[in-house]
């Protein structure tokens, strides 16, 4: 049970939060959504499709002029079976991207980590570097380096998100189909009591 203090201190610390305060930030915010879209609104035409598909008309057929229960459980049907076919196909995109060797690095980094190693290579033969030179080529390559293991763990972060999305979109599938169900049957078998 929560006490008067508690409840007190979870109002004092909820005026705090009140997200981000500066310009920055939140444009930073605002842009959340559009890292990967699968949280973007989906397109109309995406849930027309399904729509006209689970009511078993034509897109021209479509009229909705006194929508019943039966329509919006279609509805959210297909909303849901248009989000998780987004989900899905982007769980497959990034299964590609994996089977083709994981995220590409940005056009010049190999070519320029490569440049490296064979110009401290050649420098090292003939023993023209100095400390500074050293260090300054380690901490190219260092970067280089980090910049990748960062775009692996971006690939992989984003991996497991696809895969929390499509399983998040399942499960609202499933219950918008058994509302669909529960519509349809009632609507076609309706029982008398």
């Amino acid at each position: 049970m929560t006490t008067e203090r508690q409840k007190r201190a979870n109002r004092l610390n909820a005026l705090k939060s009140t997200g981000p305060r500066t310009e920055e930030g939140k444009k930073r915010s605002s842009e959340n959504g559009r890292k990967h879209g699968l949280a973007s609104a989906l397109a109309k035409e995406d849930v027309g499709k399904w729509l006209c598909t689970i009511m078993g008309v034509d897109l021209n057929h479509l009229h909705v002029n006194d929508p019943d229960d039966r329509f919006f459980a279609a509805l959210e049907l297909a909303e849901a079976e248009a989000t998780l076919e987004r989900a899905q196909l982007f769980e497959e995109y990034q299964a590609l991207v994996d089977h083709l060797g994981g995220p590409e690095p940005p056009p010049g980094e190999t070519e320029i980590f490569e440049e490296l190693v064979q110009q401290m290579e050649s420098d090292l033969l003939t023993q023209d570097w100095s400390k500074e030179d050293w260090a300054l080529c380690m901490g190219m390559l260092n970067l280089i380096e980090h910049a990748r293991k960062e775009r692996e763990r971006d690939f992989e972060r984003l991996t497991r998100l696809s895969r929390r999305y499509r399983r998040e979109a399942e499960s609202v599938r499933r219950a918008a189909l058994k509302s669909w169900l529960g519509a349809h049957y009632s609507e076609t078998n309706p029982i008398s009591s």
